[in-house]
């Protein structure tokens, strides 16, 4: 050893950058090149450790030829480390030159291929199929490798080598390439034994390479191309994503704010920081990043030109391009993360408040929903929710653009001085009349928003109705209100796009403006200032950065103003009044199911009681009757068992679990058999007798397809006594221990109603061991019931055994006596045949009759329908079809006659000469800046300046001709596609509305013209002004380097591929 850490510089400036070879010391290739790759893992592995189990996983992989291959590979470099470090101790030893640098270089290859092939192992005991540590690593040093693989070879042959010389260029020879193998070893991933699952994370099963560069997801492209992707071919990724996480996540921050006396001020927005943080912070990060990214390219533009300008060496120039390949490429994988984490942050915030909205929705107090209409839940759901949805997409600008904005008048300065503050001031009196025309524009697309409400309105009664319409031949005169309430809405977005063309204008003007002011203002200033290439380009390029950082920052600035209110809205949806949970108690008195002891209700707390000084005792398994004239509160002592109501005193406690059967049905628009098993599971001998029991199977018998028949909005209309029984059904499926039941015989006949309370409510039916509660009118089952209940005024007038309140010759005798009279005349209607009173007085009257002999009709004639799979036999809706593949270029042709195919190639022009005249101006200004070099390079500063402003106003104009023209056939075909599609609409048959749900044509009126009304025109547009700028790029390219066009082909066949 010679005592000193390094034989020769550390770094030599000569040795390196000003060499026609450029080769590193051997210090630093020892130091960095090898030492640092060690070091950042040995880092990475010990904050990786803490994940790993402290335990063997009973999920040990297997071996395979993969892990074989990456340990024995390793357990190679390790031998070859081992033996490296043996020639440099025995020259260390025999040669005192030996430098501590190359000693400690090979200690460290040992040390960390030696934990490498420990990792190895103990992944592959703990059942871990991939690490992060060891990818990190093996890139590293592969591309320290390669430098090192390079540096060998030119001191091997241009060196005069010894034997032990070449004995190190054999284990060199070795060694690289064996590094490289493991590099791309560590792209594949282990297969478990078996995956259980929950586990079944398909993150979980790829590397980390693969996970950065997103190739994962390439074999779901590949399958979406043979077909289209259903929820079943797609994947779990993230468990952060399940509802149970995110709601879990959410809830358990907002309850603590929610806590009394914990914080004063309650605040949404720091609860769904907390939980949902790592996303979040995340994707500031990878903005920030993202920011030092795209700045580094225009630094380097400098050097480049500068390259261009003097005799360097060769290889500096292709320095430069791999760096600015590297950058972006870089760059833009750090953009693609942040949108993916953006999206995962956006994800989770409209899950967490959707969650929390209907999870509010329930248990809300009767007050509280008062002041909350339903209208009011769906506007924070599809407004609000979404305002705060988008602002997550958006928020990161708020932090990165100010920095960005700071960063490039910074560098600006350098190279033009205050003349970067002219450009700024121009920038700084645009922007602000844009986000003025863009408030405009906001204040029409709010006015259309009106007009569209009115006409998806009316759209929706006409289509509810249109059975009724076409029985009165009514389409025309209906359709023509829908196409005047059209035209109100186009004059709107006429509107909403030429604010659009203006802000349009503005920004392409920014540009050119900001350019030859700022230019002018730099020469104009000082005559001694010269426009090189160097300041006009990277001026240029910064420029241009700029214009992006301020047009975004108010767009960002509105959208926080929206997010500001919206989040205001659902805070006070939030945090208004619950139901109380201590109103209803579960400590009955003994043997009781339900007690109530002098409980006073009412809807609201400052309404007039509805409840008073109810005492009920009702005993295990007992048939409870609840009667009264209308409005006694019978149906409201059932919402004060439920504790639906405000308690204003006593007590009310129940004691099991419940059931109710509401006066108003409700059946989902699924099966009836999924009506009635909700989320029980199907047991078949439980499920038979249920529905023998609630009479249904007589309907199952005439229904397509029995209990697999589609009911609901558009399948099978059920009757309102068919509904009813359906419902009851879902009571008695469930088998809860408590029955609440709100006259559930008032809608079905009488030998029905017969069956009903002796098969299932009676004490000798299916319910007969439940403890029931049942609100009826129907007097004939009075004598059956274990206790009567008389309602009067809110209050309980009488109560006792049917015999006992007939003794009594009260109020109770008095409706037996009453309604006895009505149960004669439905029993002779019954024996001739015609409809019961009852009936007549339900939802079953001679309507409902025709109604379903006319649903009938339209199941016969379903029946005939052949239909190519046996799943959907029992429907009458089909799913809807979505097409598979690209589209046709019929269906472009079609756009483009509705469009007018002059508006279109005008558009296009307009684009075509905007690109042209951009193309134009910056050979001029490549022309201009030229002139630093000549003897009057500023005699023709005010010529060049004028033309070069020419150009850029002629580009300006060419733009606005295109927008304009754009705009007027936008519209155009969206009126007309909208007007055949109305027209089509009013002309179909009934069986196509019988067939098709009122949603899906709604969504083609709303969803579908959305698209057409506001969002194609912004695509063509910007596919006009992308394909025509590229074409210019690469005819500019042409131009000066013409072997450029030869890679046009292979690059368009694999872009071509990749899209």
């Amino acid at each position: 050893m010679n005592g000193n850490f390094c034989s020769d510089q550390f770094w030599d400036v000569n040795q390196t950058w000003n060499n026609q070879v450029p080769q590193f010391s051997t210090c630093f290739e020892d130091t960095i090149f090898i030492s640092l790759p060690c070091l950042s893992f040995c880092l990475i592995l010990f904050l990786n450790f803490c994940c790993l189990p402290r335990s063997l996983s009973e999920n040990t992989l297997p071996w395979t030829w993969l892990n074989i291959s990456k340990i024995c590979l390793s357990f190679i470099l390790l031998t070859v480390s081992c033996v490296w470090c043996g020639i440099i101790v025995r020259d260390s030893y025999y040669d005192h030159d030996v430098p501590y640098s190359s000693l400690m270089s090979s200690c460290s290859k040992v040390a960390v291929f030696f934990l490498v092939t420990l990792v190895m192992l103990k992944h592959r005991l703990c059942g871990v199929t991939t690490s992060i540590a060891l990818a990190i690593f093996w890139l590293i040093f592969s591309f320290c490798s390669i430098l090192l693989y390079r540096s060998a070879l030119i001191k091997y042959f241009h060196s005069n080598s010894e034997a032990a010389s070449g004995v190190v260029f054999i284990l060199n020879m070795l060694f690289y390439p064996i590094v490289f193998l493991q590099l791309i070893l560590s792209v594949f991933v282990d297969k478990k034994k078996f995956s259980l699952l929950e586990e079944s994370n398909i993150m979980n099963e790829v590397s980390f390479l693969t996970t950065v560069s997103f190739l994962w997801f390439v074999k779901y492209i590949h399958k979406s191309r043979k077909k289209l992707l259903e929820v079943e071919d797609l994947f779990f990724s993230y468990k952060c994503l399940t509802i149970k996480h995110i709601y879990g996540a959410f809830e358990k921050h907002w309850k603590y704010y929610l806590l009394p006396g914990k914080h004063p001020n309650i605040s949404l927005i720091w609860a769904l920081v907390k939980a949902f943080w790592p996303c979040i912070l995340g994707t500031v990060v990878m903005d920030l990043v993202f920011l030092v990214f795209i700045l580094i390219p225009s630094l380097l533009l400098d050097r480049i030109i500068d390259f261009s300008k003097n005799d360097f060496y060769s290889w500096r120039g292709h320095f430069y391009a791999v760096l600015i390949f590297l950058t972006d490429f870089v760059g833009k994988i750090t953009l693609n993360h942040n949108v993916h984490l953006m999206s995962l942050s956006s994800i989770q915030l409209q899950s967490a408040l959707m969650g929390a909205l209907f999870r509010k929705n329930l248990t809300m107090s009767t007050a509280a929903r008062k002041d909350h209409a339903s209208g009011a839940l769906m506007s924070l759901l599809s407004v609000d929710v979404k305002r705060i949805q988008w602002f997550t997409l958006q928020f990161s600008t708020l932090i990165a653009a100010p920095l960005r904005i700071i960063l490039i008048i910074v560098i600006m300065w350098q190279y033009i001085g205050i003349s970067t503050l002219a450009g700024i001031g121009i920038i700084a009196i645009l922007f602000p009349i844009s986000y003025f025309v863009s408030r405009v524009g906001w204040k029409y697309s709010d006015k259309q928003m009106e007009v569209k409400d009115v006409r998806l309105k009316l759209m929706n009664e006409i289509l509810n109705g249109i059975k009724i319409l076409k029985l009165y031949a009514w389409e025309i005169p209906f359709a023509g209100r829908v196409s005047n309430s059209r035209k109100d809405e186009m004059k709107w977005i006429r509107y909403s796009f030429y604010t659009y063309v203006v802000t349009s204008f503005i920004y392409y003007c920014a540009p050119f403006a900001v350019s030859v002011v700022t230019f002018a203002t730099f020469l104009l200033t000082d005559r001694n200032n010269v426009l090189d290439p160097t300041k006009a380009f990277v001026t240029l390029t910064l420029m241009e950065q700029l214009r992006y950082a301020l047009f975004e920052l108010p767009d960002a600035v509105a959208d926080l103003i929206q997010f500001s209110i919206s989040l205001k809205r659902l805070k006070s949806f939030f945090t208004c009044e619950n139901k109380d949970d201590k109103v209803v108690g579960n400590n009955p008195e003994q043997g009781e199911a339900i007690t109530m002891k002098d409980a006073t209700f009412s809807w609201t707390t400052d309404s007039d009681c509805v409840l008073k000084n109810i005492n009920l005792h009702v005993p295990y398994g007992k048939l409870i009757a609840i009667i009264g004239p209308v409005g006694s509160g019978k149906s409201s002592l059932l919402s004060g068992i439920l504790g639906e109501l405000f308690k204003k005193s006593g007590s009310v406690d129940i004691k099991g679990s419940v059931a109710y059967v509401p006066q108003v049905t409700w059946v989902l628009n699924r099966t009836l058999r999924d009506n009635i098993l909700l989320v029980k599971h199907m047991v078949e001998d439980k499920y038979n007798k249920v529905l023998d029991l609630c009479c249904l199977r007589p309907d199952l018998e005439i229904l397509p397809a029995g209990d697999l028949t589609e009911i609901g909005e558009k399948g099978v209309n059920l009757s309102g006594g068919q509904k009813l029984r359906v419902n009851l059904a879902q009571a008695v499926y469930q088998d809860k221990d408590i029955y609440l039941l709100d006259d559930p015989l008032s809608a079905v006949d009488v030998h029905v109603r017969k069956t009903l309370f002796s098969d299932v409510i009676g004490n000798t039916g299916l319910l007969g061991n439940k403890t029931r509660i049942l609100v009826t009118h129907d007097v004939s089952v009075l004598q059956d019931v274990d206790l009567i209940v008389s309602m009067k005024d809110g209050e309980i007038d009488e109560i006792g055994s049917y015999n006992d309140l007939m003794n009594k010759k009260g109020s109770f005798a008095c409706f037996v006596e009453e309604h006895s009279n009505v149960k004669e005349a439905e029993e002779v209607a019954a024996e001739n045949g015609g409809l019961t009173i009852s009936r007549l007085n339900s939802k079953d009257s001679a309507a409902s009759k025709d109604y379903e002999m006319g649903d009938q009709m339209i199941i016969n004639a379903a029946k005939c329908l052949e239909k190519s799979e046996e799943e959907i036999e029992y429907r009458l809706t089909d799913d809807e079809r979505m097409e598979v593949g690209g589209v046709h270029r019929l269906v472009y042709w079609n756009y483009a006659k509705q469009m007018g195919v002059h508006f279109l190639i005008g558009g296009a022009l307009g684009y075509l000469l905007y690109a042209a005249f951009e193309a134009g101006a910056n050979i001029w200004l490549s022309k201009w800046s030229s002139d630093a070099s000549s003897h009057n390079g500023t005699s023709n500063t005010v010529w060049r300046l004028s033309m070069y402003g020419t150009l850029g106003l002629a580009q300006v104009l060419s733009s606005l001709l295109g927008s304009l023209l754009l705009v007027f056939g936008a519209t155009r075909a969206s009126e007309r596609y909208h007007r055949f599609m109305l027209n089509s609409v009013m002309k179909s048959p009934m069986f196509f509305f019988d067939t098709t749900p009122v949603g899906r044509i709604i969504n083609r009126f709303t969803t579908d013209l959305e698209v057409l009304d506001n969002q194609l025109i912004y695509r063509i547009e910007g596919w006009f002004n992308c394909i025509f700028s590229a074409i210019a790029s690469f005819t500019i390219i042409g131009m000066n380097t013409p072997i450029f066009l030869a890679s046009l082909a292979p690059l368009g066949l694999i872009y071509y591929f990749i899209q």
